[in-house]
């Protein structure tokens, strides 16, 4: 019986360590990825800079970290997406720049990725795509190839107190805040009106009300949806035919805005 049992204790420790062996196995080929592991370090963000900020920043992280690394990347604007799902990109205006190619040193996971902001209009916003150029840099384990940045340089806002808006757009009206723009006085914002995140602006300059092009609105499957247009100002009430539509997929049409001011 001693004989058999030190048999039976032998070849349970063979088999684990059998076990033990393919484990280790399967784990050089699961934990050690063939590429360098770039990715960026979230899919959307957005951003609101001052005037006279002269841009900001996005992040690039990688697994192997053993020598430098040079990632090659694209940039692009992005419009949002047309009929079909497929992206609508344009070259960055003048304004906006971001490197071809970023580099991490020996031992260093984390890189900037820096977006130029010069001279560009205030209060409009501007969606940047930047994308690793070659999938060979990209992370095998959950990656992100690529990030939307949404950057706006705007006036400094402050409270101007109630506005009424009756709208054709939305099909209803209702009370809301009024902002205006510092230095201006005459560029004021119907803050969020439409839906959180983006604003109408309009200027009011003698008995006209301009809407000059702008994102104000979103759609869950174009994206940002624009406004422009022109009407009256009488009376402390702006009187507006807005055009709103999505740049490179097509118009919703023209809408009469109608907002009192105090």
């Amino acid at each position: 019986m001693k004989y058999l049992h030190k048999i039976s204790l032998l070849l349970s420790i063979f088999a684990v360590g059998l076990f033990a062996s393919c484990d280790t196995d399967n784990e050089g080929a699961i934990y050690e990825p063939a590429t360098p592991g770039a990715k960026f370090q979230v899919e959307e963000a957005e951003v609101v800079l001052l005037p006279s900020d002269a841009g900001t920043s996005t992040f690039l992280f990688r697994n192997n970290t053993e020598t430098d690394l040079t990632v090659s990347l694209t940039s692009a604007l992005y419009l949002g997406t047309d009929k079909d799902g497929n992206e609508v990109l344009d070259a960055l205006p003048e304004g906006i720049s971001v490197p071809s190619s970023v580099t991490f040193a020996k031992g260093e996971g984390k890189v900037a990725v820096p977006i130029n902001v010069g001279d560009v209009t205030l209060g409009a916003t501007y969606t940047v795509k930047i994308a690793l150029a070659n999938e060979s840099d990209a992370t095998e384990i959950a990656p992100v190839n690529s990030t939307l940045v949404s950057i706006t340089k705007d006036y400094v806002w402050k409270a101007a107190g109630t506005l009424h808006i009756a709208s054709e757009w939305m099909g209803d009206e209702w009370d809301d805040v009024l902002q205006v723009a510092e230095g201006t006085e005459t560029l004021y914002r119907a803050y969020q009106v439409y839906i959180k995140g983006y604003s109408l602006k309009f200027w009011i300059k003698g008995d006209k009300a301009i809407v000059e092009p702008h994102a104000c609105d979103y759609s869950s499957t174009y994206g940002a949806i624009w406004a422009e247009g022109e009407g009256t100002f009488k009376d402390n009430t702006a009187t507006m035919t807005i055009e709103f539509y999505v740049p490179g997929v097509g118009s919703f049409g023209e809408y009469v805005e109608t907002i009192t001011i105090p």
